[in-house]
């Protein structure tokens, strides 16, 4: 127990670090901006087989070192998958939770010049996320299969396309998709018929709104 205290201790102090190592950075720029917004996430992969997909993703950012051509991001995001794939699940009726919270960096490149108010782009990002997994106890014909909890940190990579439609000089109105792998696993619970699920592969679906100063 001490030692994952310890543990946890030294990614709060990471995470720390980098955020005043960006926001630093950023104040000596003068482009800069903040944007929110939400995505709506779909679990691929051995994942799908224990959720549905969910909108319960928010994020917020700050955008810093932007230019005609490319932008970098900081941002904090969560997201909770709460509706377990019945279709899937042998038992119909079993609790599954599953909770992300993380901050990450990102970039972002315009793929050409405005034109019509649209410009494509590609955005590639880092998280460190902090997830819990929860599977409900569940009684079978012979035992009771007792609740399991699991948490941890893992690092994620994203990586998609995305349109961004300026409303204003100052307001732009993006949407992106892409792919996500958190580097996570969840237990198998064989007495459920779950296998287990190595790496977290999610499709990404983002809609957010960015003020730029």
């Amino acid at each position: 127990m001490m030692k994952r205290a310890v543990k946890n201790i030294g990614y709060y102090q990471w995470l720390l670090v980098v955020f005043l190592l960006l926001c630093g950075q950023a104040s000596a720029q003068n482009h800069y901006g903040v944007g929110m917004g939400n995505a709506y996430l779909q679990p691929i992969g051995s994942l799908q087989n224990w959720f549905k997909g969910t909108s319960k993703a928010p994020q917020v950012s700050f955008i810093f070192n932007r230019t005609a051509e490319a932008h970098w991001q900081f941002f904090a995001t969560a997201a909770h998958f709460d509706q377990p794939n019945k279709e899937k699940l042998y038992y119909k009726d079993l609790q599954l939770d599953l909770k992300l919270y993380g901050a990450g960096v990102a970039y972002v490149s315009y793929l050409s010049v405005p034109r019509w108010r649209l410009q494509p782009f590609w955005k590639g990002a880092v998280t460190l996320f902090r997830w819990e997994a929860v599977r409900g106890a569940y009684q079978t014909e012979d035992r009771l299969v007792p609740q399991r909890f699991q948490q941890a940190w893992s690092f994620a990579a994203y990586g998609g396309l995305g349109m961004a439609f300026l409303v204003t000089r100052s307001l732009k109105f993006n949407v992106s998709g892409g792919y996500q792998l958190v580097v996570a696993e969840l237990w198998p619970a064989l007495a459920l018929h779950l296998e287990n699920v190595s790496g977290l592969q999610i499709m990404r679906f983002e809609m957010g709104f960015q003020w730029m100063f």
